[in-house]
């Protein structure tokens, strides 16, 4: 019996729709940074006027807000980045779009309530602990040209909350998904 996976919310946040992926840092010219967004809900929802803020321990940086008429359906991502990103949705910049060092990124709806937020390089320790989920995400990262890799979460959707263990650096998957496929066991010969 094949049981089907649903989009239904994972982990301990009950946000339907969360940042699943992004590259904030290239060994280029930091021209293939990205936020992939996912609708992780059994139901179509409407990301129009919601805002993608980042900001550090200066103050806000840069803030994006999706295009008019944006809905994702169940399972359906939506990618804000450089038009150098494949599957990009809406482009928000050319070069340097996100900081380079430490910095969150924070998903907020049209009312301006805050539906998934991050910090990444938090290891340098945390302005404002709001903006965390858990510990942050620790490390400092740089995608390197001709491997690029991305911070995303585990499985698509897997939000528990606590950042440091939903993310991992893992080959970069723009508008599709970041989970692997099942191996089999390892089998001695």
């Amino acid at each position: 019996l094949l049981t089907l996976m649903t989009c239904a919310p994972q982990g301990g946040s009950t946000a339907p729709v969360v940042i699943n992926e992004f590259s904030y840092d290239d060994s280029s010219t930091d021209d293939h940074e990205y936020v992939e967004l996912f609708n992780r809900s059994n139901t179509a929802v409407d990301i129009s006027g919601w805002l993608l803020d980042s900001q550090d321990e200066n103050g806000p940086n840069t803030a994006y807000t999706v295009d008019a008429s944006t809905v994702l359906q169940p399972g359906d991502y939506w990618v804000m980045g450089s038009a150098l990103v494949p599957n990009v949705d809406q482009v928000v910049g050319t070069t340097n779009i996100w900081e380079n060092g430490q910095d969150s990124l924070t998903l907020r709806d049209a009312g301006g309530l805050i539906v998934d937020t991050l910090v990444y390089e938090a290891n340098k320790g945390l302005w404002d602990v709001t903006l965390a989920e858990g510990e942050g995400i620790w490390g400092n990262f740089t995608s390197i040209a001709g491997i690029e890799t991305s911070w995303s979460r585990g499985r698509d959707g897997l939000d528990t909350d606590d950042n440091g263990n939903d993310f991992r650096i893992m080959p970069w998957t723009p508008g599709t998904t970041n989970d692997v496929a099942n191996l089999l066991p390892y089998q001695p010969g």
